[in-house]
């Protein structure tokens, strides 16, 4: 299944991205749309979903570490994590840098996503073969039941 794709572009308000030599490595239906992995020859793999890059494998600490470990500075020990939505696994391969986190629950919308970076991704087959708990079908229930506890705290 490997084939040479042109390129993607990506606007976000103004902002553009286009990377061109990209060698598709795997494409599938997802709950939402096409879910697609690509390797760039300098970038790694790069994670497009609907269309548009969520990841790019050379960037992703510039944005997963802060998504982690700016928050856990303020508190005294981390020992459970609730990630919502990243089905891309970055979230949860940073948290379990933590040796005293016992549990992480990750909420997403499509189990295509986590399957698909299992597959491809080596922090993400680290992290599904840990305890991380995958649970996207209550995401709704699971959400309110976090907003309620959160407001009556």
């Amino acid at each position: 299944m490997r084939k040479k794709q042109r390129k993607i572009t990506h606007f976000f308000h103004g902002i553009g991205i286009s990377l061109g030599n990209l060698e598709l490595l795997a494409r599938r239906r997802g709950a939402f749309g096409p879910v697609a992995v690509f390797r760039h020859p300098e970038l790694g793999k790069i994670f497009v979903l609907n269309g548009e890059v969520q990841h790019v494998e050379a960037w992703a600490p510039l944005y997963h570490e802060p998504l982690v470990h700016l928050p856990a500075t303020f508190v005294r020990t981390v020992t459970d994590a609730l990630i919502l939505g990243g089905g891309t696994l970055y979230a949860a391969a940073e948290v379990l840098k933590y040796r005293s986190v016992k549990r992480v629950v990750l909420l997403d919308h499509d189990p295509n996503v986590s399957q698909m970076a299992s597959e491809h991704y080596e922090h993400a087959e680290h992290v599904s073969a840990t305890n991380v708990s995958p649970s996207c079908t209550r995401m709704h229930t699971l959400l309110l039941q976090v907003s309620r506890t959160s407001l009556t705290s």
